[in-house]
This record gives structure tokens, sequence and C-alpha cells, in this order.
């Protein structure tokens, strides 16, 4: 029998020595998920994205209508960008949280997958964005009719990225 009632995952990534190890747990949990319908929160933190994770986390991401919480922690790599595109197919994500990112064309891939989403919450905490980064990110947020929570907190944001941010939401 197996425990499909299982509602939040969370996965923290330890550096060091046993970091193959994790990438086989990681695997084998994602791999045993497959027969859980009811998980509605995943937590994924410190985590080297590559594409080989990226290739795990997909169908997960794309095909799971019960996520409705997805929360990056301190992650990077390559594979971030494909999961933005997997999320793009999962009208059920609600509450997107990206946190500690220092990977620098997460604006455009965050700002690229926004159309295609029903978020209700969006957190993008002290994450890379360069200044020329944040108008386009700011103009697909004001395109999200569905957005009521935002939170941008520990950004550097300077004037002009104030003001744009101010036009775009009064503009909803």
């Amino acid at each position: 029998q197996h425990n499909k009632h299982i509602r939040q995952l969370t996965f923290h990534s330890i550096a060091g020595h046993r970091q193959v190890f994790h990438r086989i747990v990681f695997h084998r949990v994602l791999s045993g998920l497959k027969g859980n319908s009811c998980i509605e929160s995943l937590e994924i933190q410190g985590a080297e994205i590559d594409s080989e994770i990226a290739s795990w986390l997909l169908p997960f991401l794309a095909n799971r209508q019960t996520l409705k919480r997805l929360s990056m922690m301190s992650c990077k790599g390559s594979g971030l960008e494909g999961l933005f595109v997997a999320m793009q197919h999962n009208k059920h994500i609600r509450e997107l949280t990206f946190r500690s990112s220092r990977e620098e064309h997460i604006a455009d891939i965050v700002a690229l997958s926004l159309p295609f989403m029903n978020l209700h919450s969006l957190s993008l905490v002290d994450i890379a964005i360069a200044v020329d980064g944040w108008p386009y990110l700011f103009r697909k947020i004001a395109d999200c009719t569905e957005l009521t929570q935002l939170d941008l907190s520990r950004n550097k944001l300077d004037a002009s990225s104030i003001y744009l941010l101010t036009k775009s939401l009064t503009a909803q």
C-alpha cells in the first residue's frame, strides 16, 4: 500500500561529499511520487538544477493537477529554464516563490512564463535581476490578472524601476 496522502514535500540539498547521494535520493523520491496524486506543495532548497535533475522534475511540474505551491530557494543551474517551461503547462500552480537566486537570466525566464500561468501569489525575493531586467518583468506582472500577492523584498530597485513597478500596478 502506498501513501497517497502526503500534501507537502520538501528537499533541502546539503553541499559537500554527499551531494551525489542526495541526487540519487531526490531521483528515487520523485520516481516514487508517480503514484501520489495528492502533493500540493513542493519546496526545493539549495539544489543545483542541471538538465538531468530538470528532466526528473519536468513531468512532476507539468502534469500535477494537485500541485498548487512551488518554492525554490537558493537554486541555480542550467535546468531552471526547462522547469519554468514545464510550469507553463500546469495551470494549477497558484503560488510561486523563487528566493536567493544569483542566476543572471532569471527575470527573463520568469517573465516569459508568467503569461501562461494562473498565479495568485508571486514571490521573487533576493534575486539577481539587473536594472534593465525589471521593466520587462514588470510589464509581464501587470498582465497577470489573477495575481493578488507580490513580494519583491530584498531586491535592488533603483528609482526608475520603482516608478515602472508603480506604473504597472496602477495600470491594472
